[in-house]
């Protein structure tokens, strides 16, 4: 699966070396705490004893504790590890929440639009040496106590996430998904990246040759959204010649050009524990989880020196404007059926910038903002969308009329501007800020 930009990201402080930081801070952790977001409320075990976290320095099988925290919102002490051999990151989020997860991530760029991040994803899950099983997900799914199985790839990295109300069902699971990217069955079955990458077909002798593939297929849908082939071409527009311009999902003209060759060499070059995060939540004995690890998976690498490069741009002299054509049957009415994209990439953005730049594009979405009843009032589209995007290296803040005319892109351009130097000039009107903030901190409450 690929992360679509619509995602509805909840920030959550995670200090890490530069490097790491803007993968997970405002991404990863958000998206994989998922006893707190994937449920209306967190389960805590009200009686529980949590196990005592070690101080700063000890070292539990090959992990050294370098870093303690805590997270008010989700009640919650943290310790980052690192693996003393390989330099691979272990986040520790302890509570009392029993709906507990486990996630292994990888800094994967998208240097092409083969969609090579997104059909490793796939294959890896077709198979390993521990368990060598066809569709590992789907298997999982439905013979496990499971509460959340899945694999996703985005624009800087692949994330394989697993939870579940059991501890030893968990520690399992993270087991067949750590020997699953690891130790996958791709070097051994061609076949697994015919069938989830790309490969030709032909029913019989006298039949057409058709093209299939499980990615191939999954992107051909993407394609037919023309939301999410916009921010395809929003990427390509504001990042050229940058591996954050790249279709990370797979553009389904250019997975054909994916080769067997280029998949193993994207496997050697990223999945390795230097340059994997590891992300562990609720009530567990992290210390059966940090043995596992150590002793079944990451002992056996040694540290390798990863340089991730993720083509940051300058900002432009000027503002850039580029159409896109979207394909749709000969019958389709295309009157004011476009969508209009206004972006702004960051540079140097702090944390605290990022916290201000998510506040103002939630005010920005309400019904009640100003640049939304301007909107409305200029009939330019049907519908306004302010997205702060945080899974590109440069942070992206989008503006986008969808349903629009075409024509009118200078006046959404014009409107934006104005609302965002008013804003400047005179602020947000407070009480809806105030509003919007108790809103969503209520549709979060965490039962305790």
């Amino acid at each position: 699966m690929i992360i679509p930009d619509e995602l509805v990201l909840k920030i959550i402080k995670l200090r890490e070396d530069e490097t790491m930081k803007r993968l997970v801070s405002l991404t990863l952790t958000a998206v994989l705490v998922l006893g707190m977001l994937l449920s209306p409320a967190a389960v805590f075990a009200a009686e529980a004893e949590l196990a005592p976290l070690p101080q700063v320095g000890d070292v539990i099988s090959g992990f050294r504790a370098t870093e303690l925290g805590e997270i008010d919102l989700v009640n919650a002490k943290t310790v980052l590890f690192e693996h003393e051999k390989t330099g691979a990151k272990l986040y520790y989020i302890q509570n009392k929440d029993i709906e507990r997860s486990f996630t292994i991530a990888f800094r994967t760029p998208a240097v092409d639009d083969t969609g090579v991040n997104h059909v490793v994803e796939h294959v890896v899950l077709q198979g390993s040496r521990k368990y060598p099983l066809n569709d590992m997900a789907f298997l999982l799914m439905g013979q496990t106590y499971n509460t959340f199985i899945n694999a996703m790839t985005a624009l800087t990295y692949t994330a394989f996430p697993v939870a579940s109300m059991s501890e030893d069902q968990l520690l399992k699971l993270a087991d067949v998904y750590l020997d699953s990217v690891y130790n996958p069955l791709i070097y051994e079955e061609k076949n697994n990246f015919l069938r989830d990458g790309w490969r030709y077909e032909m029913e019989d002798a006298d039949s057409p040759l058709t093209i299939n593939g499980v990615v191939y297929n999954e992107m051909k849908g993407y394609f037919s959204n023309i939301y999410l082939t916009a921010f395809f071409n929003v990427l390509k527009t504001l990042f050229p010649d940058s591996p954050q311009s790249g279709t990370f999902g797979g553009d389904p003209e250019k997975i054909m050009d994916l080769t067997y060759e280029q998949l193993i060499e994207t496997h050697k070059a990223y999945y390795h524990p230097s340059n994997s995060l590891m992300i562990l939540y609720g009530d567990v004995d992290y210390t059966r989880f940090l043995r596992m690890i150590n002793d079944e998976y990451i002992s056996k690498y040694d540290r390798r020196e990863m340089n991730v490069d993720y083509g940051e741009v300058e900002p432009f002299d000027e503002t850039v404007e580029a159409r896109f054509a979207f394909p749709v049957t000969a019958a389709t009415n295309t009157a004011n059926a476009a969508q209009i994209d206004y972006a702004f990439a960051m540079t140097d953005t702090t944390e605290e910038d990022m916290l201000g730049l998510a506040v103002i594009a939630a005010a920005l979405s309400e019904d009640s903002s100003p640049l939304k009843k301007a909107f409305n009032e200029k009939k330019i589209g049907g519908s306004l969308s302010v997205i702060l995007e945080v899974f590109a290296k440069q942070p992206m803040l989008i503006f986008t009329a969808a349903g629009a005319d075409e024509s009118r892109a200078g006046d959404f351009k014009a409107l934006v501007d104005e609302c965002l130097s008013d804003i400047v000039k005179n602020g947000f009107d407070r009480e809806l800020i105030d509003a919007m903030i108790s809103r969503d901190l209520l549709s979060y409450s965490v039962v305790t």
